[in-house]
């Protein structure tokens, strides 16, 4: 589920439930929806059922990106670029299920 349609199922749950229909209900709303997005903090990790590394100019690979591979017993971190023309992770690690960009550091930081 992207944080988009996370965002509206909680809305749309809130409204069901917990509005006060005798209230003014702005600042009511303005500050449990942001109680609720302390409590339900976005994820750096983003799917790759959601979407997949933006394409370089060359049009053939991404950049290189933190992945995660979720395993049944242990959870793998690589550094690694998705091939566009082949629709793969490069190497063997093509059962990713998560990536993340990788903040580039300027030269003199």
């Amino acid at each position: 589920m992207t944080r988009e349609e996370q965002i509206k199922e909680a809305a749309d749950k809130f409204q069901r439930e917990f509005i006060p229909k005798d209230k003014n209900n702005e600042r009511f709303c303005f500050i449990s929806g942001v109680l609720w997005a302390n409590e339900h903090p976005q994820s750096s990790w983003i799917s790759v059922k959601d979407r997949l590394p933006e394409k370089l100019e060359n049009g053939c690979t991404s950049d290189y990106v933190l992945t995660r591979i979720d395993g049944p017993r242990q959870v793998w971190y690589f550094v690694n670029r998705y091939n566009y023309t082949i629709e793969a992770w490069e190497g063997c690690n093509n059962n990713t299920t998560h990536w993340m960009p990788i903040q580039r550091i300027e030269k003199g930081e």
